[in-house]
């Protein structure tokens, strides 16, 4: 076949009018819908109704034009591809909602088309009427349901074509559209197998006669794109489920299509809309205190933020499984999808060095594309919730021991008296003993007496569990006066009591507290230790702090019973015994700004209970402040508490606390009269000057 005519033979009148309406229909289609926004999108709707009616008219009239072997029905092959390139131009660069409706109008309009032929058919049998070719009802039909297919089968390969090559994806769309409705009209209208032959014999006239509407739909797309004025693609899936409702982009509602003064188009404020927000994300991630990740629908890092790239341990996340990173941050054996799952404000505790761990509430939100049903993604904010979570178990024991405070200020004056009396005798006794061993016992007893004459002094104060009175102690003391208080009942167990110093190490405590904790824990695993076996103490500088050991050769514990080890009125002793000696020394330990586990002995032997607390500092840290006005920041504020109490009680300075760089830039904003800020070595000092324009005060790191 030959589209072309030779070029010695002239084109027929009818030949010229066919060309000039297949460009003018188109043109006319592109003006009208370029110009949508100042003259709303009905004169375009107008259109394609005007177009759906004349194609009705013009296949009763019985236009037919040849070009060279082919014969074209020019009422068909001008009208189908105009028809089918409204649908993807709406889909294209107006949103869902606005195609869905052109395609309502076109149906409409095919069945108005449709009556009044038979309106017409009807009154030819009273009027004489020219050029009437009367249609029938499956003929009708086929046209009709070829339409609403093609506008489908466009729309369809635009979303999946489009999403590989934009451009690309409306020119196949729309020739394949009206292949589409070729071939359904065919079989409808003829059955199967001669409409296949209908087919076969018209397809290369119909792809001739749509060429240059794609081509333009092309050029205009490209026009379009280049302007950020085409819509984001949107899932197939919301192609398909064409009944449901579909939220507007429009904010102050109205009718898209008719109502000039409500902005037309979805589009603009759909891209005003989605750069507003794109702009807000990259301020949220640029500026945000507390990790966020943002996933693809299969675990991979799309964007991630400078708070959770710390977090994580890695300079870039991009395109890194977030699953596998979570799991070895975590220490956690668990799937990207339970993460998700579990994610509803779950709390985890971070795998590390323990003067870094902490714990961290996840908490994830699905991203969606459209009117998509499936997950395109996931959105994860990591917050520190370590304070909280040491908070919460603070408030728990406080609530449990508030009962023993009110006891105590009862009872402290006469156990009191009573203790007094019984230290008195054993100096009568310790006077009139020479026997080495025996001295050794009175002068441990009356350790013990003296202890608990302190402890009971504190109770009726009500601040035994208050806060430290933080004096540089050495640690090897401590445990040396709780061994002793401990030691005659090691002995009456059968059980050896080992304490291994090694090299004089300091903290900043309240002795008396720890005194206590070392003596519960010690007592703890006389009480499951079996006769014969050894208790050993040992103490080791670890990261900035200082690492005790009481290891015992016990029956150990298990995972659920260290779950609640800690947790006020819980013991495995039964019988109601005990309970608070551990919630107690947990509260101790975590007001001197320590961390206390219990860890089961690696061999599966006994049990470790592990206290770790910030070493010493050196005093020359807080030289020549005396009277200043001073910002501590730390994003672990109870690692920092012997600094606080230091510049405030030796040094009488005014202390402001900050958590974090942008706490920092808020009180330097509020009040620019600082004179020195003391940063924790996790405190970014370039972020808290670029973030300020005043310049900052005397900066101290602390060590």
């Amino acid at each position: 076949m030959n589209f072309f005519m030779p070029a010695t033979v002239a084109m027929t009148q009818d030949q010229y009018y066919y060309i000039y309406s297949l460009i003018f229909l188109t043109g006319v289609q592109l003006v009208l819908h370029s110009v949508r926004v100042r003259m709303t999108l009905g004169a375009f709707f107008g259109l394609a109704g005007i177009y759906s009616i004349l194609l009705w008219q013009l296949l009763q009239t019985g236009w037919w034009v040849t070009f060279g072997s082919m014969n074209l029905n020019a009422g068909i092959t001008l009208f189908i591809p105009p028809i089918l390139l409204g649908s993807l131009l709406t889909l294209a660069f107006d949103g869902l909602r606005v195609a869905r409706s052109y395609m309502m109008l076109v149906t409409a309009s095919c069945v108005g088309a449709w009556l009044f032929s038979v309106f017409r058919e009807q009154l030819a049998q009273y009027v004489p009427l020219p050029y009437l070719i009367v249609l029938s009802s499956r003929e009708h039909l086929s046209i009709i349901a070829g339409l609403m297919f093609a506008q489908m089968l466009g729309m369809a390969t635009y979303l999946i074509v489009g999403k590989w090559k934009y451009k690309t994806g409306l020119f196949v769309a729309l020739l394949l559209s009206v292949e589409g409705w070729l071939g359904t009209y065919s079989i409808l209208n003829f059955g199967v197998v001669m409409g296949w032959a209908n087919f076969r014999n018209d397809a290369f006239s119909f792809l001739m006669a749509a060429l240059p509407a794609a081509l333009a739909i092309t050029v205009y797309g490209a026009i379009m794109a280049r302007n950020g004025l085409r819509m984001p693609m949107r899932s197939l899936g919301s192609l398909l489920a064409i009944w449901r409702s579909s939220e507007s982009n429009l904010s102050g509602g109205g009718d898209e299509v008719i109502n000039r003064d409500k902005v037309i188009s979805e589009l603009g404020l759909l891209n005003r809309e989605s750069a507003v927000n794109s702009r807000l994300m990259d301020f949220h991630l640029a500026h945000a205190a507390y990790g966020i990740v943002i996933t693809d629908s299969k675990g991979k890092v799309q964007r991630a933020n400078d708070p959770a790239k710390k977090l994580f341990g890695s300079g870039t996340l991009e395109q890194q499984d977030f699953g596998a990173l979570f799991c070895k941050r975590f220490g956690q054996d668990i799937s990207f999808v339970d993460i998700v799952k579990k994610g509803g404000g779950k709390r985890w505790k971070i795998s590390g060095e323990i003067d870094e761990s902490g714990w961290y509430e996840v908490i994830v939100t699905p991203l969606k594309e459209g009117d998509a049903a499936a997950d395109t993604g996931y959105y994860f904010l990591v917050v520190d919730v370590t304070d909280a979570v040491h908070e919460e178990s603070r408030k728990l024991v406080s609530k449990r021991i508030r009962d023993l405070n009110q006891t105590g200020q009862v009872l402290t004056h006469d156990f009191s008296n009573l203790l007094m009396g019984a230290d008195a005798q054993l100096r009568r006794i310790r006077d009139r003993t020479s026997d080495h061993e025996s001295l050794d016992a009175i002068n441990g007893l009356s350790s013990a007496l003296g202890h608990a004459r302190e402890m009971l002094n504190q109770m009726g104060a009500g601040s035994q569990f208050g806060t430290p009175r933080l004096q540089i102690e050495k640690i090897g003391g401590i445990i040396q006066r709780a061994a002793g208080i401990s030691r005659g009942a090691a002995e009456e167990a059968g059980i050896r009591l080992i304490f291994e110093e090694g090299a004089p190490l300091y903290v900043d405590a309240d002795s008396n507290q720890l005194t206590r904790v070392f003596t519960n824990l010690i007592k703890n695993a006389i009480r499951v230790s079996p006769s014969g076996s050894t208790i050993t103490i040992m103490v080791a500088r670890k990261g900035n702090g200082v690492e005790a050991i009481v290891a015992d050769e016990g029956t150990g514990m298990t995972d659920a019973e260290k779950e609640q080890a800690f947790e006020p009125g819980y013991s495995t002793k039964g019988g109601g015994k005990g309970g608070l000696g551990l919630s107690i020394s947990y509260l101790m330990i975590d007001a001197h700004g320590g961390q206390l586990d219990l860890i089961n002995n690696p061999s599966g032997k006994g049990m470790h209970a592990v206290i770790w607390l910030p070493e010493s500092r050196e005093r020359e840290v807080v030289s020549g402040v005396t009277g200043k006005r001073v910002i501590v920041a730390s994003a672990h504020p109870e690692k920092t508490r012997w600094l606080v109490a230091e510049l405030e009680e030796k040094n009488e300075c005014h202390v402001a606390e900050a958590y974090n760089e942008d706490e920092v830039t808020a009180l330097i904003a509020d009040e620019e009269r600082w004179d020195m800020i003391f940063l924790d070595k996790g405190m970014d000092l370039d972020k808290i000057q670029a973030m300020t324009i005043v310049k900052l005060p005397d900066t101290r790191r602390i060590q």
